[in-house]
């Protein structure tokens, strides 16, 4: 499963030059792709349109295209190129596309999951437990294998100390893991994190890129906006958005992190 940007353009209303000019990209599953540039280039305007984030008014802003590519190559031979794939092939092909730019809120959610940098403004339950209970309620997980879910991540991240408090009474770095953890849960195939990791203290920094890292080999796709440099090292691709244009930095050798 693929997302895949062809000529993707915004432009904010009333303005006569693009932020974001013929963007393309391809962003796979089990890819972890970090995104750079300066303050006001439109990183967070490109993941917003991305998880279908930005205002209802700003959709006729956007030109270009946006697609989920869920096909699959397996049903071609090695003797057998793609161009002559029969009707039905290609039919399947086409049914197994989804536009990102028409398709609602709702329906992007079940693919793509966003962390913005306030966490305030995404806390939506007054106890951290609640906090990552509440997207596993939404999809219906069974109660025992929820507490599993649960006490594991908890352990795994520390948080022990934070179950029962109200996230909005912690400091910005917990409210922030606290959320990463939440969004880990929900295991959608993509995960951005938008700057949203920055006041995480580098003396957790390692626990989370081991949980990157483990959601990648479990074909997670997962973008993070970092303007401090600590997940280039764990980066398959770089890429860089510059004057509106977005172009591959570096490809970067996958490290395990045990």
């Amino acid at each position: 499963m693929n997302i895949c940007a062809s000529e993707l353009n915004f432009t904010f209303p009333g303005k006569r030059t693009s932020l974001l000019r013929d963007v393309n990209f391809t962003w796979k599953q089990g890819q972890v792709v970090v995104l750079q540039g300066k303050n006001g280039v439109g990183k967070s305007t490109l993941t917003r349109i991305i998880c279908k984030a930005l205002p209802d008014d700003y959709e006729t802003c956007i030109s270009g295209c946006l697609c989920l590519d869920c096909v699959q190559a397996d049903h071609l031979s090695a003797d057998q190129p793609a161009a002559h794939e029969s009707r039905d092939e290609a039919k399947k092909a086409e049914s197994a596309r989804v536009n990102l730019l028409t398709i609602g809120r709702r329906q992007s959610a079940q693919y793509i999951s966003a962390l913005f940098p306030d966490p305030d403004l995404q806390i939506l339950t007054p106890d951290t437990e609640s906090e990552l209970a509440f997207g596993l309620e939404q999809q219906g997980i069974p109660v025992n294998r929820m507490n599993d879910m649960i006490n594991e991540i908890i352990s795994e991240l520390s948080l022990k100390p934070l179950r029962y408090r109200n996230p909005r009474l912690c400091s910005g770095g917990e409210k922030q893991l606290i959320l990463f953890a939440a969004i880990l849960l929900m295991n959608r195939p993509f995960l951005i994190l938008d700057e949203a990791l920055a006041m995480i203290d580098n003396s957790r920094i390692d626990k989370v890129k081991e949980m990157i890292a483990r959601h990648k080999r479990a074909s997670a796709g997962l973008l993070l906006i970092d303007h401090q440099g600590r997940f280039d090292d764990i980066a398959d691709e770089v890429w860089s958005l510059k004057e509106g244009h977005l172009t591959l930095q570096s490809r970067c050798q996958m490290r395990e992190l045990k």
